[in-house]
């Protein structure tokens, strides 16, 4: 694991981020509508649909990236496109639950505090 956060890596904690290291997952792209997802507690990729041979594997970042240390503009052409990625604390709650399931356990934890913050607010 890798203490640091930099664009190659992907944060699987609080303050844990790997590279993975087989070949075909090193170089996934992001996408609002992805065709995998990874279960972290597991550490295991998982299809979310039939992948086409050849076709370009997709994650969406958010999934366990709190804050991305480089946020880019999106160019997906999802319909459901979040248009900026710069990690799970920036997206509305209502993205965050549509990809709840998928959610990296620290992003859960992160955002169940976020939402408690908002609530005492209120």
């Amino acid at each position: 694991t890798y203490p640091t956060k930099t664009s190659h890596t992907t944060q699987i904690d609080f303050d844990k981020n790997i590279v993975y290291s087989c070949e075909d997952l090193q170089y996934y792209n992001h996408s609002c509508n992805p065709n995998f997802y990874h279960e972290f507690e597991k550490m295991q990729s998982f299809a979310l649909r039939n992948i086409r041979k050849g076709e370009e594997l997709t994650r969406f970042y958010c999934c366990n990236e709190w804050v991305m240390v480089e946020p880019f503009i999106c160019s997906c052409g999802a319909p459901e496109c979040c248009r900026y990625v710069a990690g799970a604390k920036y997206l509305s709650i209502p993205k965050l639950i549509q990809h709840h399931e998928y959610l990296a356990p620290h992003v859960k934890v992160l955002l169940n505090e976020q939402i408690k913050t908002l609530q005492s607010k209120l």
